[in-house]
Formats: structure tokens, C-alpha cells, sequence
């Protein structure tokens, strides 16, 4: 098991894990970061209009994988 972390970005700062979780590898990892963003972005999509929303993992030593998502609204005239 590797230990890894997972950072929060958004429009309004970071948030910097210091704590970390134990997953059997990278892949498990990644699974996670993609749950958690779906997660995250339901909570940030009630507090703000519109932005990016960003999980930055890394394993303690390196920068592993980013995953995110932008939210926009448009009106679109018929």
C-alpha cells in the first residue's frame, strides 16, 4: 500500500491534504480522485456560479495526476 494525497483547487485557493490515504496503487488512486471530484464539484456547483474545480494527487515525493472539471452556464437564445 502507498500513501498518497489529494489537493483541492478551485477559484477562491487550494486546499492541501496533509493526511493522506493508503491505496494498493496509482490506478486506485485516480479511481478515487475521479469519486471524489464528482463529490467536490456537487458541493461547488451550490456555492458558485461558475469555475474550475481541480484534485491534484501525488504520492508525497511527486506530482501523480490531475483530474478536473469547469463549470459554466450559458443561456442560449432560441
Amino acid at each position: 500500500m502507498s500513501k498518497f494525497y489529494f489537493d483541492f483547487h478551485d477559484d477562491n485557493g487550494t486546499t492541501i491534504d496533509v493526511d493522506g490515504e493508503e491505496f494498493a496503487n496509482v490506478e486506485a488512486a485516480k479511481r478515487e480522485a475521479w469519486a471524489a471530484l464528482g463529490d467536490a464539484g456537487r458541493e461547488y456547483a451550490r456555492r458558485y456560479a461558475e469555475g474550475r474545480l481541480a484534485i491534484v494527487v501525488r504520492d508525497g515525493r511527486r506530482l501523480i495526476l490531475e483530474v478536473s472539471a469547469t463549470f459554466e452556464a450559458r443561456s442560449i437564445e432560441t
